[in-house]
């Protein structure tokens, strides 16, 4: 630990690592959760307009600054939103292409089968037009 401690890096690399975990958790919640997403922000904006509300009413000489921290707050939290949902966006999108690739191998598959059944439903053609050649070739014969 001392080391870390000395090396300043070793500190941004935990710190890095561990904001890369929580951000991690919080897309697997976003994706999954998209329902409590919404109420979540809808709460934290509700809580927002609240709160510029009650602050304009109790503090109506500082309305000017009140209403400033309100807009950054609240530009901020629109901006945090439209992150997470360009993160579920990414996960949706990663997602579907995923998607598209196993559709598109198992499609190949799928034509090369239909192409090999046909060719051997020639095959059987042929070899029962043979058989039904060979069947009165013998009858013949045997008249």
């Amino acid at each position: 630990m001392e080391n870390q401690e000395k090396n300043p890096a070793g500190l941004w690399s935990i710190f890095f690592s561990s904001l890369d975990s929580v951000w991690e958790e919080l897309r697997k919640f976003f994706y999954k959760q998209k329902t409590i997403e919404t109420v979540l922000f809808l709460l934290i904006y509700t809580i927002e307009q609240l709160s510029l509300f009650w602050f304009v009413l109790e503090y109506p000489k500082n309305v000017f600054e009140i209403v400033a921290v309100f807009i950054i707050i609240f530009l901020s939290t629109i901006s945090f939103e439209r992150i997470c949902m360009n993160s579920r966006l990414g996960n949706y999108n990663s997602l579907l292409s995923d998607a598209k690739l196993s559709y598109n191998r198992e499609k190949s598959e799928n034509d090369l089968l239909r192409a090999k059944l046909e060719e051997q439903q020639k095959e059987i053609a042929s070899l029962k037009k043979k058989s039904l050649n060979m069947t009165q070739l013998s009858n013949n014969v045997k008249r």
